[in-house]
């Protein structure tokens, strides 16, 4: 039997030119989806690839779906550290019989490769939180990181790259890696917060967050296995003492004996040897 659930935007913000799912307009079918159109608007050609990148994705995370998944295109959301993609998540022990909603803010001139790896991503949220975890998500920038790792090949072959090191190692060369250990409890980053902490370079600076914490990811899951990253999920989390800011952390020491702080400086001193 189908679990019944009630979903909540996930960083929707107000400026979203889409609201409801129940704007969506036309409905396309595939295997694993129902591809709908918010109030007529579809770019070209997108939904091609959508079957293949769920292959892609279930596979890196070895976990599929049992539901289907309903995406909505819309176009581009406004504003300097906008989204390019959103999950719509059900809060816990409320239940409805809606789907899985995914988002996906493109147009006619957005990159298809920047399609593809939004989508991936957003799927990548969707197989952790009904497949991994139980609704058990740990509110951290690492579940983004988490799902820019499970996009995997989509968002590196946006990103021009051929492996998440490789792009890592390009930002320590460049001066611009940002320590993983300061951005452990940033989450909400398409709001005001992230738009004054990064100003007009919001959307690049999101984006090495996003792909050092998939690169960590990607570590942590070649030294100790899937199944013991997947158990920080359901671990009970870090959660600051400070009562004017709480944020809850990932408990690294937990699941895997070292903080953050050792865990990040293993990682950088095995990519400064040439390891992977």
């Amino acid at each position: 039997m189908k679990t019944k659930r009630a979903f909540l935007a996930l960083q929707l913000i107000a400026t979203s030119p889409v609201v409801t799912a129940q704007q969506a307009g036309n409905t396309r079918q595939s295997p694993h989806f129902e591809i709908a159109e918010a109030s007529g608007y579809m770019p070209t050609n997108v939904e091609r690839h959508f079957d293949e990148i769920y292959a892609v994705v279930v596979e890196r995370l070895g976990v599929s779906l049992d539901e289907t998944v309903k995406v909505v295109f819309s176009p581009p959301d406004p504003g300097p550290c906008r989204q390019r993609g959103a999950m719509m998540l059900p809060p816990p022990g409320v239940e409805t019989d809606r789907p899985p909603i995914v988002w996906v803010f493109a147009d006619e001139s957005t990159d298809p490769r920047q399609i593809s790896a939004a989508w991936a991503h957003e799927l990548g949220h969707a197989v952790q939180y009904f497949a991994i975890d139980g609704g058990q998500s740990i509110a951290s920038i690492y579940v983004e990181g988490f799902a820019t790792w499970a996009a995997g090949p989509y968002w590196l072959e946006w990103q021009g790259a051929d492996s998440f090191r490789s792009v890592v190692a390009s930002y320590i060369a460049a001066g611009t890696y940002l320590p993983l250990h300061e951005n452990d409890g940033f989450l909400d980053t398409v709001s005001e917060e992230a738009a004054a902490r990064f100003g007009d370079d919001c959307l690049n600076q999101r984006d090495i967050i996003y792909t050092e914490w998939a690169a960590f990811i990607d570590y942590l899951v070649e030294e100790h296995g899937r199944e013991r990253l997947y158990s920080l999920f359901r671990t009970p989390p870090l959660v600051s003492d400070d009562e004017a800011t709480p944020f809850r952390r990932p408990n690294f020491p937990a699941v895997y004996g070292s903080p953050l702080e050792r865990l990040e400086a293993e990682w950088l001193e095995r990519l400064a040897s040439g390891g992977p």
